[in-house]
């Protein structure tokens, strides 16, 4: 039998665990499993207070090898934390088996098995969990998200909105419902539900930068690019550390700034663009730090002093930084006042003038084709179109001479497009001349079509006639409902009617390509 003193100190853990005061609650349990170290309830509480606070080898030592269902289940629990999903699987199997009156071990395998990506086992255990608890909000929450993975986005609303039935004031709930309705394009409602999130939590970062992304869908440029910082709060994408402090606005005179590139090539093609305009601030250097494919292009950039490849070699001395991504705060971005002057990226002179030539000596207009992007990237499947689309809409241009731009494509492209196609006789983007290549090419091409990858923002940036097959809901940067982009004054937008509506895609770009064709001659 627990003694009072234990009771008071577990009491007294529960109350700061339900605050999230985790280290707190910690001590506490610690206080109270030293007066009784056989209780397996202590031990539970202790374990789960460890878990939250990132300690998940400690919980499996708190919690030893004891077998109940309860034990198994947060054995299993802090396996998953870390990362070891195969140990996990039969522990919480074997929680589930032990208590098969109770929902939360049938959740919990749900979350683990989705996670080995067994999506139709996992939704079969939400479904049973719900049978048990048809409110269970962990249930419908875990059955909701998957489903919005499955692109079944009514049925993930639905299940969303009822865990808001239950526990309105649980911010996390927001964001989740928030998630979806921006993914089914419902960008008002989202932002509602993520400022109604935000209202509950001011610190949720992913919220924040969420409605950032929402904001810059709508063209409300500054306040969205403000919300965007938050990224750098998110524990899945922590700031690069520097002993130099980040450039907020202040003076550049006589200064060194290093900018560096974040995340995605597209990402360092769209924003180096802010590169000149820091320059014009009176800093004595600009350093950009890009990624390595990137460099030698980047040398076109007005306004950059040293071009600089990331992860490659000691960064000089400078006296403050900023990631490329945080300049359009900086400079008070809004859709009026886009730095849009194009080209501001140049090829290689006679790298470009070599492309060109053996582009003259072929006959007809001349099309570069992109039609992937990165298949690591969620949601690529149902985010770019496929080569199959595009070859069928250009069938109304026979005469037309097709580049492949498709890194890794040329094999594909030449099965597919056959004596329409222009064979390099390689890959393009080749390891000795990345990026670079692409850019010559481009140069010497009457148009470009392509997904939604890095070869608009290239091409945009070098002020190429562009097509863009856009899914929908876009991504923020292209807006919403345009044609056009304020961002690359040479692209036009080919949007989806409907989601997942490729055929409407097609149509749109056979009618478009027919009518250049003839205005072509």
């Amino acid at each position: 039998m627990r003694s009072p003193v234990a009771e008071k100190f577990l009491s007294l853990g529960v109350a700061l665990h339900r605050e999230r005061r985790f280290a707190e609650a910690e001590a506490y349990y610690r206080q109270a499993l030293e007066l009784d170290e056989t209780d397996a309830d202590i031990r539970l509480h202790l374990a789960e207070s460890l878990r939250e606070q990132d300690q998940f080898e400690e919980a499996l030592h708190i919690l030893g090898d004891a077998g109940t269902s309860s034990a198994l289940n947060a054995r299993g629990l802090a396996l998953a934390d870390l990362g070891r999903l195969a140990e996990a699987l039969p522990l919480l199997s074997q929680a589930v088996k032990l208590a098969p009156s109770d929902p939360d071990p049938l959740v919990n395998l749900a979350h683990l098995v989705a996670r080995m990506s067994r999506a139709e086992e996992a939704m079969g255990y939400f479904i049973a969990a719900l049978k048990l608890a048809p409110l269970h909000v962990g249930a419908l929450t875990g059955l909701g998200l998957l489903e919005r993975d499955l692109r079944h986005f009514d049925n993930a609303a639905e299940c969303l909105r009822r865990t808001l039935k239950q526990e309105p004031q649980r911010a996390p709930l927001w964001n989740n419902l928030a998630l979806v309705l921006d993914e089914m394009g419902e960008r008002v409602e989202a932002e509602a539900a993520y400022r109604k999130c935000l209202s509950l939590d001011p610190n949720a970062a992913s919220a924040r930068c969420n409605l950032g992304m929402t904001l810059l869908a709508q063209g409300n440029l500054e306040e969205g690019f403000k919300a965007y910082e938050a990224r750098w709060q998110r524990s899945d994408m922590p700031p690069r550390s520097f002993a130099q402090p980040q450039w907020q606005g202040e003076p550049l005179a006589g200064k060194t700034i290093l900018l560096h590139a974040e995340q995605c090539l597209g990402d360092s093609l769209h924003f180096c663009r802010y590169a000149p305009l820091v320059k014009s601030l009176g800093a004595e250097r600009v350093l950009l730090e890009v990624q390595p494919p990137l460099a030698d292009l980047m040398r076109s950039l007005k306004g950059v002093d040293l071009v600089l490849r990331q992860n490659q070699a000691p960064l000089p001395d400078f006296d403050c930084h900023c990631p490329l991504l945080s300049l359009p705060t900086l400079f008070a971005t809004s859709l009026d006042t886009i730095p849009a002057s194009i080209p501001y990226l140049s090829p290689d002179p006679i790298l470009a003038r070599d492309k060109r030539d053996w582009l003259r000596r072929q006959s007809g207009l001349k099309i570069g084709l992109a039609w992937q992007g990165n298949a690591k990237f969620r949601g690529e499947d149902w985010r770019s179109p496929g080569l199959a689309l595009l070859a069928r809409a250009l069938r109304v241009v026979p005469k037309a001479r097709l580049v492949c731009l498709q890194s890794g494509g040329r094999s594909e492209f030449l099965k597919t497009l056959g004596e329409q196609a222009l064979d390099l006789g390689h890959e393009v983007d080749s390891q000795t001349a990345p990026f670079a290549e692409t850019a010559a090419l481009m140069a010497g091409l009457d148009l470009v079509i392509s997904s939604d990858t890095s070869v608009p923002h290239l091409a945009g940036a070098l002020g190429v006639p562009t097509w863009m097959a856009l899914p929908m809901p876009a991504e923020w940067r292209w807006l919403e409902g345009r044609t056009d982009s304020p961002w690359y004054p040479s692209l036009r937008l080919f949007r989806q009617h409907k989601r997942d509506d490729w055929v409407s895609v097609e149509r749109d770009l056979a009618n478009a390509l027919q009518e250049w064709g003839a205005a072509c001659g």
